[in-house]
């Protein structure tokens, strides 16, 4: 077909592409976290540039937009407002780093970040969500300051809000149910603050919007999958799939940069 002979990368790794972001928004539709922690680093190890991170930011985008109406109620204003705050000064300065760094370097960066998530991921499953911080207010509200700020730097340059975030909330010993649905509500938003940064500064025209749109299909997917896979996988299980593909991901992301390396060397 026409339409993906003019896509910039190979069927094989539209395939994959694919197929990871159907996973992700599956996991992300069930679990809370998905295709934030995959699409970018998948799409910079497909694609490659800033491209790659403008579709993430779309995908995930369309994402959040579809799933926050269902937790809409329990979500956590008083944090969210002060993780915005963060997020907001963090977003335009992951734009400029994202500027500054070259397709090999961003790779490398992308590949050790999913590689933290999975072990990040894997502690809070292990170490179990009652054994935060019970900081008060003040240190609290740094924290999830702090949290929402380097989030913001993780979205603009990688289109990877949640680790920094989730870490910030459980940190503050928040309500599991408070941080999956605060979470969805600061993707949202963060989402969008970026698009609305590449909208403006790099323009609207120029953005890969055939690649975004044919990729939107498997994310509508992963959301309908989602709602049938809830019925029978436990969240658990879930989350060692989404452990074991980020495992994956980050590994081969640092393999392939080292064999480019290797090459220009």
């Amino acid at each position: 077909m026409a339409i993906f002979a003019a896509l910039p990368m190979t069927p094989v790794d539209w395939a994959m592409a694919s197929a990871l972001i159907l996973v992700g928004s599956t996991l992300q539709a069930a679990t809370g976290l998905g295709l934030g922690l995959i699409a970018g680093p998948i799409l910079v190890l497909t694609l490659g540039g800033s491209a790659a991170i403008f579709i993430a930011i779309m995908l995930n985008l369309a994402l959040s937009l579809l799933l926050l109406p269902q937790e809409s109620g329990e979500v956590l204003r008083p944090q969210l407002l002060t993780m915005t705050l963060g997020a907001i000064v963090g977003i335009p300065l992951g734009w400029l780093i994202l500027q500054q760094l070259a397709p090999l370097t961003l790779k490398t960066v992308a590949g050790v970040i999913v590689l933290l998530a999975a072990l990040q991921l894997l502690s809070t499953r292990f170490r179990g969500n009652g054994e935060q911080n019970s900081a008060g207010p003040a240190n609290g509200r740094l924290t999830l300051l702090l949290g929402g700020l380097v989030s913001g730097v993780m979205c603009g340059c990688l289109a990877i809000p949640g680790p920094a975030a989730l870490w910030a909330m459980l940190r503050c010993g928040l309500p599991p149910l408070g941080v999956r649905a605060t979470l969805r509500a600061l993707f949202a938003i963060s989402y969008a603050a970026a698009a609305a940064i590449h909208f403006g500064l790099d323009g609207i025209a120029s953005q890969p919007w055939l690649e975004t749109m044919v990729l939107l299909p498997a994310v509508l997917l992963g959301l309908g999958l989602a709602l049938l896979i809830r019925r029978w996988i436990d969240a658990g299980t879930l989350g060692m799939v989404l452990n074991l593909i980020l495992l994956a991901i980050g590994i081969s992301m640092l393999w392939r940069s080292w064999l480019e390396m290797q090459a220009n060397v």
